[in-house]
């Protein structure tokens, strides 16, 4: 089932919503034009992807992409050029991309298989393909507009390695992200190594960047053996070196419409609320 509250934890009208075979992936919603006419997208069991309104019925024109095996990642949804791709992975690493209406955008004829910690991203350093993740190796994968694939290599990665795409040092221009194991590095776009970083215990959940003020983006790293949360600001320092604890992912944002940033963690049964200065 899909359920659905309103802002007083109400139930809203035509939920819950019971799916025919039963969810196997997060629950995705796309606000394509920006008009908070919502779509959500959840992949079965019967190897299918459903599409819903925000009041629980099939999206019309909807062809349901039908997968080689089940789908357990959240559909993404990328745009480019003003166009949406659709980005569909099954439990064995493939990939379909298909458009607004569940049509093949992309076909991939070759091998491939993902990484399942990889993200996808809208290639923004060269013109190898439209868009980037990485294979169970960590090889860095570009896919182009018409399935064809090219690589490139940052080293050798255990197929449970995290991949992000971000400036993460703040000169405009991408870098690229992997932690693996205990490890984390960041590469920059000739493949200089920028910064790494060796944790005491292996790092299981994805990190995460936020904005801290106007200017500074900050990495968040949840090691969660160690039940500490690691900030990193763009040159790479711990910004704050102890005291925040949490072993789940975290969120940020402004509890109160100050621009005063919170980070609401957990730990246990205990939820912990910081004032990030």
């Amino acid at each position: 089932h899909i359920y659905l509250y309103d802002v007083e934890g109400k139930s809203v009208a035509s939920y819950p919503k019971k799916l025919h075979a039963g969810a196997t992936s997060p629950l995705s919603l796309f606000d394509y034009s920006g008009n908070n006419d919502y779509r959500m997208l959840v992949a079965q069991a019967d190897k299918t992807v459903n599409n819903f309104t925000l009041d629980g019925h099939e999206v019309e024109g909807w062809k349901n992409p039908h997968l080689q095996n089940v789908a357990n990642e959240k559909v993404t949804r990328l745009l480019i050029n003003g166009k949406d791709y659709i980005v569909i992975t099954d439990i064995d690493g493939k990939v379909k991309i298909v458009d607004r209406q569940g049509k093949d955008r992309i076909v991939i004829t070759e091998k491939f298989t993902k990484a399942r910690n990889s993200g996808y991203y809208v290639n923004r350093t060269n013109s190898k393909g439209i868009i980037i993740t990485t294979n169970a190796q960590g090889k860095l994968i570009y896919i182009s507009a018409t399935g064809k694939l090219k690589s490139t290599d940052f080293g050798d990665y255990s197929p449970e390695h995290f991949f992000l795409y971000e400036d993460f040092n703040g000169d405009g221009t991408m870098d690229f992200i992997y932690v693996n194991g205990r490890e984390l590095k960041v590469f920059d776009r000739f493949k200089k190594l920028l910064f790494s970083y060796t944790f005491n215990s292996e790092i299981t959940i994805k990190p995460e960047f936020f904005n801290l003020g106007k200017k500074q983006k900050v990495m968040g790293v949840v090691a969660n053996d160690e039940k500490t949360i690691y900030l990193f600001d763009s040159k790479g320092n711990t910004i704050i070196s102890t005291g925040l604890v949490g072993e789940t992912p975290f969120t940020v944002g402004s509890m109160s419409n100050d621009q005063k940033i919170n980070l609401i963690s957990a730990a246990g049964n205990t939820l912990y609320n910081y004032r990030i200065k």
